[in-house]
């Protein structure tokens, strides 16, 4: 780095070798090698290098090679678009069957807390509502089937969701 905080990277050594900077670029590049004679030997190496690819024969591409690349990606491009909204779709109904049974669970348990507290002001609502007493509405909650059927509704929830996520984690890996 000279005064002014200029510095030369192998970037810009390249960028120099290749003809690709400006007149002031240069400049700068001229004036730091010259305060800077030690980096005279990683310029030479950079236009070394250049001097022997430029001298590497080139290849040209067979006929249709562009029109075969871009047919590639863009039937890349397709796939990727099905497999993603497949996938979206996969993880619908694990969300939904879950937005399902906690709807269940918090009406359930709305029932249960407001019967078990008294109203300060009875609704005509209420009035035609039958009375549905806690002990009922727990013994139902605390019944073995409902238990099952909880608890196998939030398991195939969360299988759902994490077959869903490892789909998505591998489609991107893979």
């Amino acid at each position: 780095m000279n005064s002014n905080g200029f510095l030369v990277n192998e970037d810009m050594l390249w960028d120099y070798a290749d003809g690709l900077l400006s007149a002031a670029e240069r400049a700068q590049v001229d004036a730091y090698m010259a305060q800077h004679p030690e980096q005279q030997l990683r310029l030479q190496s950079v236009l070394a290098d250049r001097k022997a690819l430029m001298q590497l024969p080139l290849d040209s591409p067979r006929a249709g090679f562009a029109d075969k690349v871009m047919a590639a990606w863009v039937s890349e491009q397709v796939h990727e678009r099905a497999v993603t909204t497949a996938d979206k779709k996969v993880l619908l109904f694990p969300l939904v069957l879950g937005s399902m049974l906690v709807g269940a669970l918090i009406a359930v348990l709305t029932v249960v807390f407001s019967s078990a507290m008294p109203a300060a002001a009875p609704l005509d609502v209420q009035q035609n509502l039958p009375e549905i007493s806690p002990d009922a509405i727990m013994q139902v909650l605390l019944n073995p089937v409902t238990k099952t059927v909880l608890f196998a509704g939030f398991c195939l929830a969360f299988l759902g969701l994490l077959d869903g996520y490892l789909r998505l984690h591998f489609q991107k890996v893979g």
